[in-house]
This record gives structure tokens, C-alpha cells and sequence, in this order.
């Protein structure tokens, strides 16, 4: 799949009708400006989507997501290879990094898999005066957090989401902070996967690695590669306890790219003295062939350094959409209850709940228009809570806002409802759903949204071609 966006915007006529899920946890929200990470999560959960009438628990939810990844996984690729390709630094630069050797010596015979956590966030950030490997961190910028114990309830208890370790942008700290264990546990933190830079999720044994290596000379077409170990007794406990776990970490991935606005996200998979890379896209995933970082702890040394090293855009994030101003805030508000209003009146009960599916407080994302859409007027769109989010990681992955227009403009509605939705590159030899509203409008099709503009999100680096140039080797 191209990197290929398709933002189609309806004039919204009506309110959404849908029940309510359960209220976002109680933490103080981030300042305003927090939202092209921190975005707010659906309130509902659209019951014509894929998977809306499945069950609801996590546990069944897990099982679906690893299914689905027997057909969207790719592996193993060479850990050089992927650092190369998915982690571009110069030599220079790379020549920077500190000395690797015995980075991870601290980590102990692994019993458990906590036995791991507080060991390795510490080899990775600043240790400037560890007796023997002193170092100023590892991956500057950012931070490692045991995230293990402090899930991310934002969707409600349900399908809460627990990392072991979350890696934080510094900047993000101070919203994910404990204060109550700051003294006595300071690596401790909640988990916030809309501030979520990276995650590792920890086995205790590599038996327990989701994925299995082909030998030297094995076909690889014919290879198991996906829960490879447990695939020999589908009915029994490890393989039923793998797939939850393999689509657990799926799930994360999922909540990322839901709750920020990326192309792509990164995560670390480490089972016993075993590590893994792999890079989430709406494709699917890929995997790195599992290394062991305490006999060779510089690849995972190396991702943590060119990791810190990248752009914005080369950590996967879209650089179209920026946190709103607290006046872009303001506005966003002002207009979202004017539009309320219009469509309830002034004494019709609902508003407020209303309100809340369509805006969370301080986390408010502009998204600015590209030139060719942008000599209409409209400058950008402010949006927060979405109507609907994916429930997988891959294909379209359609996200609806109640966006308003900004600056406000006569002639245009101060509310319109945003579709942002991927789509291949060839879809319908070159025809977008934007074209075809226009057409059925002017052929009188009857009920069809009115089209205010609609547009393609342009990339510098399409990743596809990466992958594509990999994979033909």
C-alpha cells in the first residue's frame, strides 16, 4: 500500500445517533496544542464496521488481530537491513554513537519477565555515572518508562492497553509522570499511547519468541514464520496463549496509529536474551530476524541511537497535521457549539454529550491544506475527537471528525465532516471517491453529500518503494 491519504469533506446535515462507550480516564488532559499525538479516541465504536458485532473482551479481540497477521506479516528481514532502511542515518553521524560493548551485562538471568524492565531502560538512558559504562544516553531525546503496571484506560477498562516499556519524547514526560512514585520509583510511568514514541513488550523465554526464524537454507515460502513454534498443536495452551499475546502487541500498534496521526510506527519484541524489530504500517508489519543483544548489543544499541537521530517524518508521524494554537482551541470550540446549537436548539437536552463525542479538551490537531486545495480559502481544519476509529491495523483504517473550517469563512458551513481514509495508489485507475460524489451530483443521484474539496496527502519518501526494492532481492 502507498503512503496515500483521500480527505473528503461533507457538509454535516445532521447529528451522529450511536451510544456512548465509557468515559476517558481521569489523569488531567495535556495542555492544548497536545493533539497530533495525543489524540482523543472514538466515544462510540460504529457497529457497520468490520468487526463491530464481535465480542467485545480483549481476549477474543487478540485472537482475531493475530489471525489476521498470518496474512499481513513479513519476515525475517537482516537486522542491517532494516536498521539501514527503516532508521536512515549518515556514517558520520552514526560514528557518534557511545560504545556498545557490554551495554546490557547489567540485565540478569531472566526468571521473569519484570526481571528485565528497570536493567534495561536503565542501559539505555542517561547513566553518567554507572561505575564502569558511563554514557550521556543512548537515545537522546528520549526516555524509557516501565509502563507495566499503569495501563492506558482512555477506552475504558475493556481493552485497556499495557506495554512493558513505552519509550516517551523528554517533552512528553511531565503529561505521564506518577507523582506519587516519582521519589521512590522514578522509571515508573503511566502508559499513554497517544504520546507512545516506541514500545517493547518482554518474554521471559525465547521459546516464547511469536516468531520462528527459518534455518540457513529452508524455503522460505513454505516456513512457517508466524507463531512457528506453537503452530504444532493449534488446541493447545501455548498456541492459544502466543496468539493472545502476538495479538496484544497488534493491539498496541493499533492504538498508536490511532491515537496519533503517523504513517508508520516502531516497536522492539524481546523474548529472553532474544530481541526482534519491527515497523507497523496500514500494509501490515514487518519483523527483523531475532538477534541476541548481550552477545551483540550493538543493533539494539544502534536502533535506539539512529532512532533519536530521525526526523519527525522518518519516526513515522504525518507532518500535514500540527497541535492546534489555544486560539485554533478556542475557535475549534466556538464553532463545534454553534454548530450543536443549530442542529439541537437551544433547549434540547443532549448538548453536552454531544459535545463530548466530537471534542476532548486539549487535545485539538490542525491539519493544513496543500496549495492546490488551500486558494479556496480554507486554510486548515481543526478537528479532535474522532467518530470512528479502526478496528484493525491494516487497509483503509477510516477515521470521521466534525472539523471546522479555519479562519471561518462566509458561504461555508463553520462544521464540516472530515474523511481521512487511506487507499492504494491505483484504486480504480485513478478514480477517488471525491470524483465519483461530484459525478453522481451532477447526474442528480438524490441523499449524495455535497463535496466541499478533497485531496491526497503528499509524502516525500513513499515507503512502499522501500519495500518493494527489499523484497525483489
Amino acid at each position: 500500500m502507498d503512503y496515500d491519504h483521500v480527505f473528503d469533506m461533507y457538509s454535516s446535515q445532521s447529528t451522529q445517533q450511536s451510544l456512548f462507550s465509557e468515559p476517558s480516564q481521569s489523569r488531567e488532559p495535556a495542555m492544548s496544542g497536545t493533539g497530533a499525538w495525543n489524540t482523543p479516541i472514538a466515544r462510540t465504536e460504529h457497529s457497520t464496521q468490520t468487526y463491530g458485532f464481535d465480542e467485545k473482551d480483549s481476549k477474543n479481540r487478540y485472537i482475531r488481530l493475530s489471525e489476521e497477521a498470518e496474512r499481513v506479516a513479513l519476515g525475517p528481514m537482516p537486522t542491517k537491513h532494516f536498521l539501514r532502511d527503516f532508521l536512515p542515518i549518515s556514517q558520520e553521524k552514526l560514528h557518534e554513537m557511545p560504545p556498545c560493548e557490554g551495554a546490557f551485562d547489567d540485565i540478569p538471568e531472566i526468571r521473569a519477565e519484570s526481571d528485565i524492565y528497570v536493567p534495561l531502560i536503565q542501559a539505555i538512558n542517561p547513566a553518567p555515572d554507572h561505575p564502569t559504562r558511563p554514557h550521556s544516553g543512548r537515545c537522546p531525546g528520549f526516555a524509557l518508562r516501565n509502563t507495566s503496571a499503569l495501563r492506558d484506560e482512555s477506552g475504558g477498562v475493556i481493552g485497556s492497553h499495557q506495554p512493558d516499556i513505552v519509550c516517551y519524547a523528554n517533552e512528553h514526560l511531565p503529561f505521564v509522570q506518577v507523582k506519587r512514585r516519582a521519589a521512590q520509583r522514578p522509571l515508573d510511568a503511566f502508559t499513554d499511547m497517544g504520546f507512545a514514541a516506541i514500545f517493547i513488550e518482554v518474554k521471559a523465554e525465547e521459546v516464547m519468541d511469536f516468531f520462528f526464524d527459518p534455518p540457513v537454507g529452508a524455503a522460505r515460502e513454505c516456513w512457517a514464520f508466524t507463531l512457528g513454534r506453537q503452530k504444532a498443536d493449534r488446541r493447545g495452551p501455548a498456541y492459544k496463549e502466543a496468539a493472545k499475546d502476538l495479538g496484544q502487541i497488534i493491539s498496541y500498534a493499533i492504538e498508536i496509529c490511532a491515537r496519533q496521526h503517523r504513517r508508520f510506527c516502531l516497536s522492539i519484541s524481546i523474548s529472553g536474551k532474544t530481541a526482534r524489530f519491527m515497523r507497523w504500517d496500514r500494509a501490515g508489519f514487518i519483523v527483523s530476524e531475532s538477534f541476541n543483544y548481550k552477545e551483540n548489543p550493538r543493533d539494539l544499541c544502534e536502533f535506539f541511537f539512529r532512532f533519536a537521530h530521525l526526523s519527525d517524518a522518518e519516526r513515522g508521524y504525518d507532518l500535514s497535521v500540527k497541535p492546534a494554537t489555544a486560539g485554533e482551541a478556542l475557535a475549534f470550540a466556538a464553532a463545534l457549539d454553534a454548530h450543536i446549537l443549530s442542529q439541537l436548539g437551544p433547549s434540547a437536552d443532549g448538548q453536552s454529550e454531544c459535545r463530548k463525542m466530537h471534542f476532548e479538551p486539549g487535545s485539538v490537531t490542525a491539519i493544513e491544506l496543500p496549495g492546490h486545495v488551500s486558494h479556496s480559502g480554507i486554510e486548515k481544519l481543526l478537528v479532535s475527537r474522532p467518530l470512528t476509529n479502526p478496528l484493525s491495523l491494516t487497509g483503509r483504517s477510516t477515521r470521521a471528525y466534525w472539523a471546522a473550517i479555519y479562519p471561518p469563512l462566509t458561504g461555508l458551513p463553520g462544521i464540516v465532516l472530515l474523511k481521512d481514509t487511506w487507499r492504494l495508489d491505483d484504486d480504480y485507475a485513478g478514480e477517488v471517491e471525491g470524483d465519483i460524489l461530484r459525478l453522481m451530483q451532477k447526474q442528480g443521484v438524490r441523499n449524495i453529500p455535497s463535496v466541499v474539496c478533497d485531496w491526497d496527502i503528499p509524502v516525500v519518501d513513499p515507503e512502499s518503494t522501500k519495500l518493494n526494492l527489499h523484497f525483489a532481492q
